[in-house]
């Protein structure tokens, strides 16, 4: 596996939406990196692609996802748009071009949720 994900609606480190993406492979190629560097035209780019796709609720060619956890289940192409554009919102504004591939780096796994107190 290149490259990972996990994701909690309430994580108990950031207290809040959060996902994490990293390298799968001890030490990193990369991927998670490269991949923050252009995450913002990704975003824009996503939800173009939704907003442009003829479908209703949602399609294999829009939101559906063949690896979810869920099996797509509950499904929102309006949500969707509106969960990108409230990210892109939250940006600041993208200074140049896409960044060119950066040196291997990651721990190949996700950060731990920090230890509280009890």
């Amino acid at each position: 596996m290149d490259i990972g994900g996990v994701s909690a609606d309430l994580h108990p480190a950031t207290g809040q939406l959060t996902v994490f993406v990293y390298d799968g492979n001890a030490g990193g190629a990369g991927f998670a990196e490269r991949g923050f560097a252009v995450a913002q035209a990704w975003l824009r780019a996503t939800a173009e692609a939704i907003r442009s796709c003829e479908c209703q609720a949602g399609c294999p060619s829009c939101v559906q996802s063949p690896k979810c956890g869920t099996s797509n289940d509950p499904l929102a192409k309006d949500g969707a748009v509106l969960l990108l554009e409230t990210l892109l919102a939250g940006a600041p504004p993208a200074t140049g071009p896409p960044a060119t591939a950066p040196a291997a780096v990651g721990t190949g796994a996700p950060p731990a949720p920090a230890a509280t107190a009890s």
